[in-house]
């Protein structure tokens, strides 16, 4: 039985690629770690480099590699806190959905 696949809107994309590249990454190695198609990607770096959130990094010139900017990693700090303040809203209706499906049925054909 395979998962059911969960579509990532367009900021959870350019979040995940913030965090692979918090150390200097190939953009094959972000597209696998990130699980991207190319043309995907190629947008996003794009839209990261224009925000000034990721940067081009070389260590020799036949290697080219990016890596989280200084205001890319503020930017994911905010983005965790902002998670942090959603998160308790989520659980308590998990666990009211959990409550509910606990006590059985509402209603029974006997």
């Amino acid at each position: 039985m395979q998962a059911l696949a969960i579509k990532r809107n367009r900021l959870q994309v350019l979040t995940e690629i913030l965090q692979v590249c918090r150390l200097p990454q190939t953009k094959s190695r972000i597209m696998h770690k990130a699980n991207l198609s190319h043309g995907v990607l190629q947008d996003c770096l794009f839209q990261l480099q224009e925000l000034s959130f990721i940067e081009l990094f070389s260590d020799s010139p036949d290697l080219t590699q990016y890596m989280t900017t200084e205001r890319g990693r503020v930017f994911l700090g905010k983005w965790s806190q902002l998670q942090e303040l959603l998160t308790p809203k989520e659980q308590i209706l998990i666990k009211q959905q959990k409550k509910l499906t606990s006590k059985g049925p509402l209603f029974s054909f006997k």
